[in-house]
């Protein structure tokens, strides 16, 4: 059984085929590596209020910067 096509547009059909499902297969590992590696982490606070009243992290601010006279 051969492989090797004969016809110059049957090569055509034949080297577009595969590199469209080499991008395919790429592209699909590489959703899927991403989907397996990130993780969406949810806050458990949504607002700056619920932050403030969560009291389990901390939030640090560079001295006499605009943060610091926002926030006092």
């Amino acid at each position: 059984l051969s492989i090797n096509p004969k016809s110059t547009s049957i090569k055509v059909v034949f080297v577009t085929s595969y590199f469209t499902a080499v991008v395919l297969v790429s592209s699909y590992s590489a959703a899927f590596i991403t989907h397996l590696t990130f993780r969406e982490t949810e806050l458990p606070f949504k607002t700056f209020e619920e932050f403030l009243l969560d009291n389990t992290y901390h939030m640090g601010i560079i001295p006499n910067t605009a943060q610091m006279d926002y926030f006092k």
